[in-house]
């Protein structure tokens, strides 16, 4: 323990100096410009370094670094689906794919650094296995992050379908009760807040800012990926093309909707009895078989010794 103890400490010493050197080469740089160009900074690089938490001033340099390293070998058709799965993930902490990639480095640093310790020092195996588990590590440890964001886009997904149905509803009923359709995406998001209503004031900011509705509508079901919504961003985008009425469109697709959803609730309902076997047969037979047949297991050994 007191050794682990002191790999940890001197680990945090060597992050803590390469991080203190990294801020003040960065430090030096910049006073440097500001320095030919005659200009003075309001404030000192090292009092606004100090304002951001010391696990981010230690740690962001090694990201930084990380990041660009990764994204050497990285594809541009791959940078283009991060940057997708990040976006249907709702950008969580405001993430970058550049931030992503040195997320993913420093996990499989981390996971690598773990399971070398544990094989220097308990589990001792043969050179072969070492190197296969430490790369094995390595791995698993760089897809972590992904594991990460793909269940952050389930979660995302299906709180988008939940609120789906009841949210072309209001639509539908604030367009035939004279509203635009900007002005009902307004008052769905005074109703509720939540996935599906950002998604919606997104698209209503974008455009009012100039972006073509058609255009807005596309980005809208790329940043959402849900089956139902891209149905509905299609038959919006063929009723502007075509001229059709939009309140005739939210009706339309708001039955559909529903019916959608009962099918759905009725599927999980068939799909109860298959999943609540198992938990039957591995939890609660063998409780009821104690409770029944222990009393009489004494009877049976006295009988059988008899």
């Amino acid at each position: 323990m007191t050794f682990f103890i002191v790999v940890g400490v001197l680990i945090g010493a060597g992050l803590s100096l390469y991080g203190a050197m990294t801020v003040r080469q960065a430090d030096a740089t910049l006073l440097g410009r500001l320095n030919r160009h005659n200009l003075k900074p309001s404030r000192s690089l090292v009092e606004l370094e100090l304002q951001m938490p010391r696990v981010e001033r230690i740690l962001n340099p090694v990201r930084r670094r990380l990041a660009r390293f990764v994204r050497q070998f990285t594809p541009g058709g791959t940078i283009e689906k991060i940057q997708e799965r990040l976006a249907q993930a709702g950008n969580p902490r405001n993430l970058t794919v550049q931030d992503f990639l040195g997320a993913k480095g420093m996990a499989a640093v981390a996971l690598a650094g773990l399971a070398f310790l544990a094989m220097t020092f308990v589990l001792h195996p043969s050179f072969t296995k070492f190197v296969l588990f430490l790369a094995v590590s390595a791995v698993l440890g760089f897809f972590l992050p992904d594991l990460w964001v793909r269940q952050l886009i389930k979660r995302r997904q299906a709180e988008i379908q939940r609120y789906l149905a009841d949210a072309i509803d209001i639509l539908a009923i604030s367009v035939e009760a004279g509203q635009g359709f900007d002005g009902a995406l307004s008052t769905l998001s005074s109703r509720k807040q939540n996935a599906l209503t950002y998604e919606f004031d997104r698209f209503r900011l974008e455009v009012q800012a100039g972006k073509s509705r058609r255009e807005a509508f596309r980005d809208l079901a790329l940043r959402t990926g849900v089956e139902d919504l891209l149905q509905f961003v299609a038959a919006m985008i063929q009723a502007d093309q075509l001229g059709i009425g939009v309140s005739q469109v939210l009706k339309s697709q708001s039955d559909e909707l529903r019916v959608k959803r009962r099918q759905r609730a009725e599927e999980k309902a068939r799909q109860a009895p298959i999943k609540m076997l198992f938990p039957l047969i591995f939890l609660m037979f063998p409780a009821l078989f104690i409770v029944i047949l222990g009393p009489a297991l004494p009877q049976l050994m006295f009988v059988r010794a008899g």
